[in-house]
């Protein structure tokens, strides 16, 4: 019968992979173009308590690299969604900072920022919020110059405006030489 592996055994391995993976391929001036497709969720003040619309919406984020770990960014999205008395529109603009985690040719991200939020539509009284903006994201490098993934971003903590985003990603890189 096997022996049970010891306590400690997976944080072991986990630490002794980080120190044996190759260095981030992100590079110092490397820039990424980000296409994004996402299911979108926001949640606005309103008179009669919070509103809640659910929807869709497209991103566009470039980044440029700073090191071989941080990248900032800058992003804008948009996107429609169904609200009680018709269709709602929103939109965002974000700047920050991308932290990578490259692992061999699967690159976990964390995405931090700030922006403002703005929604309109029927019932709703056009107001822009400022967010602050926590992210995580997943890609799968396919060559140098391409990568898809998949991003989770919650836009909440600065006002009573909220907004979660979940989607597929395609990216464009360049300039990493």
């Amino acid at each position: 019968m096997p022996r049970p592996p010891l306590p400690g055994t997976l944080p072991l391995a986990l630490a002794l992979l980080a120190l044996l993976a190759p260095a981030a391929h992100a590079a110092d001036r490397e820039r990424v173009l980000t296409l994004s497709a996402d299911y979108a969720r926001l949640e606005l003040p309103a008179a009669a308590g919070e509103l809640a619309l659910t929807g869709g919406a497209l991103g566009l984020t470039f980044q440029r690299g700073w090191g071989d770990t941080l990248l900032f960014r800058a992003a804008v999205a948009g996107g429609l969604h169904a609200a009680p008395d018709g269709l709602a529109r929103a939109g965002s603009a974000v700047i920050g900072i991308t932290y990578v985690i490259d692992i061999l040719r699967y690159v976990p991200t964390i995405d931090l920022g700030v922006g403002v939020l703005v929604a309109s539509g029927p019932g709703l009284d056009t107001a822009a919020h400022p967010i602050l903006e926590l992210g995580l994201g997943f890609d799968v490098l396919e060559s140098r110059s391409l990568s898809w993934g998949v991003a989770v971003h919650y836009d909440a903590f600065a006002s009573p405006a909220r907004s979660f985003t979940i989607g597929p990603r395609l990216s464009w890189r360049w300039g990493y030489f």
